[in-house]
């Protein structure tokens, strides 16, 4: 995959050669999203949420608990996916329990 030049164009290269310049682009992001993902996973592991004493019950609490957030702490991402570093969503709606 070849950068952009100065400009920000791709002077001089075939419609092929930008097409895959943009799906190697595309894998850059996802790698780093990934990353991204990995880092937030593991501050999650190094400090879990605790309930708050001061929340009133019924109010929005940690993950898995009352509020928007619901039911939403089963759909982790698990490492260890692909390549090993990306990941498979666990719990989503129709997928097995793998």
């Amino acid at each position: 995959m070849r950068a952009a030049g100065r400009d920000q164009r791709y002077a001089g290269q075939g419609d092929a050669e930008v097409i895959l310049a943009v799906g190697g682009w595309a894998a850059v992001e996802s790698w780093a999203c990934a990353q991204k993902i990995a880092a937030s996973q593991e501050m999650i592991r190094r400090r879990p949420a605790r309930p708050s004493r001061r929340s009133p019950a019924g109010t929005p609490g940690p993950a898995g608990g009352p509020g928007p957030a619901g039911g939403l702490a089963g759909l982790a991402v698990r490492p260890g996916g692909p390549r090993g570093g990306g990941g498979r969503v666990a719990g989503g709606v129709g997928q097995g329990a793998g």
